[in-house]
């Protein structure tokens, strides 16, 4: 006769368990396509491409994990061959970070970035950073 071993699972076995068993019926049973964001999506910022916010990243640095940095960038690819006049910031776009840190789900602080006009080589840009606080959100 063949004796027959019992295992019990722990929390984190059956937690795993599940979720592998979840993957394989998703899998199987498969799920229709879903739509994603890409650069240069609307139609309306085909013509105004400073205001197309292609990617934005936030981590800790990584020399000081008590600051964290905030990077993002606009416009999408572009070609390099192709980018005279194209790399600039739009001076009539203010780009800002919000940013929660008091566990409430509304903005503390508010990092604005304006920038100058600019021609391309020509005329350099510079940008003015504020960082406001809640009471100053304007």
């Amino acid at each position: 006769m063949l004796a027959i071993k019992h295992h019990r699972f722990t929390r984190a076995g059956r937690a795993c368990l599940m979720a592998v068993g979840g993957a394989v019926g998703i899998t199987l049973l498969g799920i229709p396509s879903l739509p994603g964001s890409d650069h240069i999506d609307s139609p309306t910022i085909t013509q105004d491409r400073g205001s197309d916010i292609a990617d934005v990243y936030g981590f800790l640095d990584p020399n000081d994990n008590s600051q964290v940095i905030l990077i993002a960038s606009t416009q999408g690819f572009i070609v390099s061959g192709e980018h005279f006049g194209q790399v600039i910031f739009d001076h009539n776009i203010r780009y800002r970070f919000e940013i929660e840190n008091t566990g409430d789900a509304r903005p503390d602080l508010f990092l604005d970035i304006l920038y100058t006009p600019g021609l391309g080589r020509v005329t350099n840009q510079t940008a003015t950073i504020t960082l406001h606080d809640q009471g100053s959100s304007s």
